[in-house]
This record gives structure tokens, C-alpha cells and sequence, in this order.
């Protein structure tokens, strides 16, 4: 079956699920990067978050099983389109009518791979725009390679996820708001700061902005005292009682000093002065989103790579992925996309810096949380992950209605649900178990691909000694001892390990030594 068809049929069956969830269908894609991906593109009112991601995700996942459209192994993605998505259909374009776009072309256009004009109209082969001169130009299509909405910071209606795009969360007004409340009060700052600059004042100035004129005024403040001993911050009650009878002795005396054409003196000195404090507000808003999402997943685009280190942009931030938190053997790509943990968040002098992490025993975790409905929802619980990333993992889990397989729950239908999760860590082998109070129960399973025939635990020592067949012995250390190795790290016990013949010995000549010492 060809992409256009499978596009056509999920988006048959994704748009029940998404008007049943109280979203909007936005678009559909099927693509090949290194792997086959499915992303289904949503949005309501407001923004989505990862709640409404993960009920249409769920609901799809299941109907696709049923109805077996896609053949081939794939990668299912439900998020945001967020804001700059690319316009597509002839809905998008019209939406923009009146709006400024940016056009990518092929091949640079007037000197410019990137323009910026405003819409008028547009069919199959061509978009009729505005330039910056208000001329009309007519493009052909042919020439364009995308056309994306044109993001203008702090606009009046820009919702959106930490004031720049809002792929994966919902975010209101607050966000903007924020942001035009730090621009005016850096303008503020800054207009202040040029005043004192340019007239060589030491006074205490005031500086009042009109938002709606841009009309600005300096006021000096001065305290009323009774004896003036610095004329510039200070004023006498007698002079004060001139201006206002009701003042009184402590109170602060304002008085308009604004310089003429100071707007022009301040503009050129205040510009480092916003940009600087708009930085700061940028990285603390980006710092505060990321420092909420650490121990949790994200996925994001290799945007460089540097040495060793992979550099991964997550949208509105970029993620560092250094080397011992790669998996070893593991290759990276530029373009690719990553599914990554966030392990912490540091504020450096150069911004917020997000430490990634693809080998963290928190990434399987979190993956499986993704896949399996029945872990959103808490009917099966993961109790411990043990991990030697790129090599092997065990999991253990266990349910709380006893009516669910936890095991059967996480290995899915056809075992989808494991598998999406061994392609996503390049082939690593996944082994669930099913977790018991009962600690020999436990690290027999533990020790899962191999069968245990006897489980004596010592809990004051917390070792637990196991007994398995003779032809399974190796299979239970495993290839360098590493079954036994993540078996321990499961579930925390020492084990101690032998064969039925070493077990028997054992017991034959333990038993010798006591006949000998009663001799």
C-alpha cells in the first residue's frame, strides 16, 4: 500500500478518535527517516498537552491492530503541529489570507532562500503576495519548497508553549503577557539608565512609558526633609509645602525632568539593555519549562554533532547528549530524531543547559509508560528496572487488578508493544518479569530466560541461593556473568548461583564434614 492510501485510512480512523477526545485532526504523515514514522498531527482551543497526546495515541494504537493498516514496522508519534507547522492545505492557506508568511525557496529568490511577504491568494500553481513595499508579486509554486506561518514575538494573539512554539504542551496567554511585562520593564530600566548615562545626573529618576503612544516621561524624586543637605535627591518641607500643602516630612516630591528629543538618546543607549533582559527572560522561561520535565522523556532532532557530543534540539531548547550517556555501539545521524531523558537541568552564564540521556534506566521506564495504556492508567505497576544499555534490560512488573497479565500487558499484541520499545534502544534485549513479594518467587523470575529448580533467600545476608538444572547454568549467569549481573540489580539480592550436581556435592560433602567432626 502506498503512503497517500495509508494517510487516507488513518486519518479515517483517527478522526473519531480525535472528536471522541475533544480535539481537532490537524494532519496525518507517514515518512521514512531511518525508520518508518507515523505522526498524527492534533490541536483544540488553548493547546493540547501530553494528557490529550496520550488518550488519542492509546485509542489509535488499538484500532491500527485491529484494522492491521500498516504492514511494516513503524513509529507512532500524536503531537502538537505546532505554531510554524507548514501550510498544506488549501484550509491553511486560506486561514492566512491578510497574514505574513515566510516563504522557503528552492534556490535563493532576490538574493533570499527565506522571505517574509503577506498573503493575498493562492492556487495549485501559484501564490499571489504583498512584499514589504505593499507591491503584489505573484510566485510560482514550482520554486517553493515550504511556506510556514511568520511567528512576530510578543503578538497580541501568540499562544503558545514558553513564548515560542507549543509542540508538545498547552500554554495560554500567560507565557506572552510575561514576556511584554519584562519588555516594558526593560525598557524601563533602560531609559533610566540612558538618562543618567547622557545628562550626568546622580538623581533618583522615574521613568513612565505610554504603551499605547510610546510617549515617555522622566520624573525626579526627591525625599522631603527638613534640612537639605543634597539639593539633587532632596527638598525641603518649606519648598514641598509650595508644590502641595498635604506633604509632609519623609514623603517623595516627583518632578518632570525629561530632556528634549531624549527618546532618540535613549533608544540608542537602551537597545543593549532590553535585548540583554529579554536573553534573561528567554533562558529563565526555558529553564523553568525543562527543570519541571527532568526524570521524564523527550524527543527532539539532532540539530550537530560536536566530537563526541550530540547537540539535540527539543524545540525550544537544545538538549546536550554526552558521551557516557550514549549507547555504546549506537550511531547518530544529523536530522535524526531521538527519543531522549531528561537526567538535569543546570543554569549556566550561557543559558539553561539540558543533560540528556539514552543509557538512564529511567529512559526504558518512561518508554514503556508510552506504550502501554495499562501503565498510564496504573493498573500494572513497574517496581524496578535493571539496565546494561545497548546489551540487555530486565524489567519488573506487576498488577494491581488480578484479572490483567502485567507481562502479557507490556509485551502487547504480537508483541508490538516491547518491540517499539527494543527498535527505539537500536535492538537491546528486553526481558519482563513479574514482580513477588516473595523473594525467592522474585529472583527466580529474575533470572528469567532460565528455569530455577530450588530459591533458598538469607535475609539477614539479603543472598539469596538458587539451584538450576545443570544444562542451564550458563544460561543463568548469562555471557560474562550478565543475567546474573541485572538479576541481582533487579530485585537487589545477592545470588548465588549452582548447579543441581555442584548443589549436590555441596550438600554431600557438608554432610561428610559433619559425620567427621561427630567421629
Amino acid at each position: 500500500m502506498d503512503k497517500k492510501k495509508i494517510v487516507e485510512q488513518v486519518s479515517e480512523l483517527a478522526l473519531p478518535i480525535c472528536e471522541a477526545c475533544g480535539v481537532e485532526l490537524v494532519d496525518v504523515e507517514y515518512v521514512r527517516e531511518r525508520d518508518w514514522y507515523l505522526r498524527v498531527y492534533i490541536d483544540k482551543e488553548g493547546g493540547i498537552d501530553i494528557d490529550d497526546c496520550t488518550a488519542v495515541s492509546g485509542d489509535l494504537e488499538k484500532v491500527l491492530d485491529e484494522k492491521d493498516v500498516i504492514k511494516e514496522q513503524y513509529y507512532l508519534e500524536v503531537s502538537s503541529p505546532g505554531i510554524d507547522r507548514p501550510l498544506k492545505k488549501d484550509s491553511d492557506y486560506v486561514d492566512h489570507y491578510g497574514k505574513k508568511i515566510d516563504v522557503s525557496f528552492y534556490a535563493p529568490f532576490e538574493g533570499k532562500k527565506v522571505q517574509t511577504y503577506e498573503l493575498v491568494s493562492h492556487d495549485e500553481a501559484h501564490l499571489v503576495v504583498k512584499n514589504f513595499k505593499k507591491q503584489k508579486v505573484t510566485l510560482e509554486r514550482s520554486l517553493i519548497s515550504s511556506v510556514r506561518p511568520h511567528l512576530e514575538f510578543l503578538r497580541e494573539d501568540f499562544t503558545s508553549e514558553c513564548g515560542f512554539c507549543k509542540s508538545h504542551c498547552a500554554a495560554g496567554q500567560g507565557e506572552a503577557y510575561f514576556l511584554r511585562n519584562v519588555l516594558y520593564s526593560a525598557v524601563e530600566e533602560a531609559l533610566i539608565t540612558a538618562y543618567k548615562k547622557n545628562f550626568g545626573s546622580t538623581q533618583n529618576v522615574r521613568v513612565s512609558m505610554n504603551k499605547e503612544n510610546g510617549e515617555i516621561h522622566v520624573y525626579a524624586q526627591k525625599n522631603i526633609v527638613t534640612e537639605v543637605e543634597n539639593p539633587l535627591t532632596e527638598i525641603s518641607l518649606d519648598e514641598a509645602f509650595k508644590l502641595n500643602p498635604r506633604y509632609q516630612a519623609g514623603d517623595v516630591v516627583e518632578e518632570e525632568v525629561t530632556p528634549k528629543n531624549f527618546g532618540r538618546i535613549a533608544a540608542q543607549n537602551a537597545k543593549q539593555v532590553i535585548v540583554q533582559r529579554i536573553r534573561e527572560a528567554e533562558r529563565g522561561m526555558v529553564y523553568e519549562k525543562y527543570s519541571d520535565r527532568e526524570n521524564d522523556i523527550v524527543t527532539g532532532t539532532i540539530q550537530r554533532i560536536e566530537g563526541r557530543n550530540i547537540f539535540v534540539d527539543l524545540g525550544t531548547a537544545e538538549g546536550t547528549l554526552l558521551p557516557n550517556e550514549q549507547i555504546p555501539g549506537e550511531t547518530y545521524e544529523y536530522h535524526q530524531r531521538i527519543k531522549c531523558y531528561v537526567v538535569e537541568v543546570k543554569k549556566t552564564t550561557k543559558g539553561p543547559q539540558i543533560i540528556l540521556s539514552r543509557t538512564h534506566p529511567g529512559l526504558l521506564k518512561r518508554l514503556f509508560e508510552l506504550e502501554v495504556a495499562e501503565i498510564q492508567d496504573g493498573t500494572v505497576i513497574i517496581d524496578s528496572v535493571a539496565r546494561e544499555p545497548g546489551m540487555r534490560s530486565k524489567i519488573a512488573v506487576h498488577s494491581t487488578n488480578p484479572s490483567v497479565d502485567p507481562v502479557g500487558a507490556c509485551v502487547g499484541p504480537k508483541g508490538m508493544r516491547v518491540q517499539t520499545v527494543v527498535d527505539e534502544l537500536g535492538g537491546e534485549k528486553i526481558d519482563i518479569v513479574k514482580y513477588s513479594d516473595n523473594p525467592e518467587e522474585y529472583v527466580a523470575s529474575a533470572l528469567s530466560p532460565s528455569k530455577v529448580v530450588s530459591a533458598a533467600a538469607d535475609a539477614e545476608h539479603k543472598i539469596c541461593r538458587v539451584v538450576v538444572p545443570d544444562f542451564q547454568l550458563s544460561l543463568a549467569i548469562g555471557k560474562e556473568g550478565q543475567n546474573a549481573r541485572l538479576a541481582a540489580k533487579l530485585t537487589g539480592w545477592k545470588i548465588d548461583i549452582k548447579s543441581e550436581t555442584q548443589a549436590r556435592e555441596s550438600a554431600e560433602a557438608a554432610a561428610g564434614e559433619e559425620n567427621g567432626d561427630e567421629a
